[in-house]
């Protein structure tokens, strides 16, 4: 027989291939128990028996018992010498919940190392939870976490968003808090445009009402065509009609995703043909929105635009972004004075915008309570 001609594997060999298949399970997984049950481990397991019929998989017990276990020490102890090496360290963190309703708390790490010119960014940590998430308690988490790795004195800031709890925790550990700017634009959003249930309308009932509403219809047309399979393959087909390529699908909006919102209406508006046909064809179709409605969004887009373009630009890993938050958020102010909405909605909708972003911004540009934006604006324009 063919096979009977193989020779044993070196150890060399079988090694390498492993190495193959620890690989596999790094790129898919997450912080799960590792499993050979990953679509990702069992392909790799077929190319390696299909390359050399002698190879010995690992088991299940020595992936998780032992190589798992070796590749986590080696990757630990190269991000160690990095952190050893390097003077200065900041970190961002955020809470966050599963889809299981756990909650999380993730650490990232923020650096130069030593010589090198390119900003370094680790994820030192994802713990879980397991009690009210107090500023005391949080404190212990992070202040544990930094002793880990030997880097509490290195610390020079810490950018969260602006809950009350998780800033007490930095000032617990009399570490300078940042605020994170991309959170406070998404807090100008959902503010200017009533997105929260909290949200007081104060003298603009009537336009906070009505900007409830579009969305409110704006979710439910979406909504439906996410779990009709009848009107979601009636507007592919209308669109392929109609020419419009690629074939696109709606996106819903999710308060916790940032401008989640603009992506929703701009797919709206892109698809507002076939979409208005389809709705018309379709019997237990949800209303569609009017000729004022669809104007009153039309309008709303490029006012939101900028706001996902900020985004992106401050949310750069491979370079600091605190110089641009002082130009960026200025540029922005004057881009949006110079737009001329064409229905009032939007006109009231840019000038609500404009007042909340001067009000969270305030103390970033008259330096009340952190200098430091405009100081690396300073150093670095």
């Amino acid at each position: 027989m063919y096979f009977n001609n193989y020779r044993p594997m070196t150890s060399g060999k079988n090694v390498e291939i492993t190495s193959h298949i620890e690989m596999q399970i790094k790129k898919r997984d997450t912080f799960e128990t590792p499993s050979l049950d990953f679509e990702g481990v069992r392909s790799g397991n077929n190319a390696c028996r299909f390359l050399n019929q002698m190879y010995q998989i690992p088991s299940r017990r020595a992936l998780s018992r032992t190589i798992i276990p070796q590749m986590y020490a080696n990757v630990k102890n190269q991000v160690q010498t990095l952190l050893n090496e390097t003077n200065y360290v900041s970190v961002t963190t955020d809470i966050w919940t599963s889809m299981n309703t756990d909650s999380f708390i993730t650490m990232t790490a923020h650096f130069y190392p030593k010589d090198q010119t390119q900003l370094k960014t680790i994820v030192l940590c994802t713990k879980k939870l397991v009690e009210s998430h107090t500023g005391a308690y949080l404190a212990e988490i992070m202040t544990n976490e930094l002793s880990i790795w030997d880097i509490y004195s290195k610390v020079i800031a810490i950018v969260t968003d602006g809950g009350a709890n998780i800033k007490s925790a930095i000032r617990n550990m009399g570490i300078q808090h940042m605020p994170c700017t991309a959170h406070k634009l998404n807090l100008v959003v959902q503010q200017a445009l009533y997105l929260t249930d909290d949200e007081e309308a104060g003298d603009n009932t009537n336009f906070a009402a009505k900007i409830r509403n579009i969305f409110k219809k704006c979710r439910s047309i979406v909504g439906f065509f996410k779990r009709s399979e009848v009107g979601n393959r009636l507007l592919s087909e209308k669109q392929k009609q109609l020419g419009h390529e690629p074939v696109l699908k709606l996106k819903q909006d999710v308060r916790t995703r940032w401008n989640s919102t603009l992506f929703m209406i701009e797919r709206l508006v892109k698809l507002k043909e076939p979409l208005t046909v389809v709705i018309i064809s379709l019997n237990d179709a949800p209303l569609n929105l009017t000729f004022e409605e669809w104007n009153d969004i039309e309008d709303m887009v490029p006012l939101l635009k900028p706001f996902n373009s900020i985004t992106i630009e401050l949310s750069a890993e491979q370079y600091p972004t605190i110089s641009k938050v002082i130009p960026l958020i200025r540029g922005f102010q004057t881009s949006l004075n110079g737009k001329n909405p064409k229905t009032r909605l939007g006109q009231f909708v840019k000038k609500n915008v404009l007042a909340n972003i001067s009000k969270r911004f305030e103390s970033v540009k008259k330096q009340t309570l952190v200098p430091y934006f405009s100081r690396a604006t300073l150093l670095d324009p």
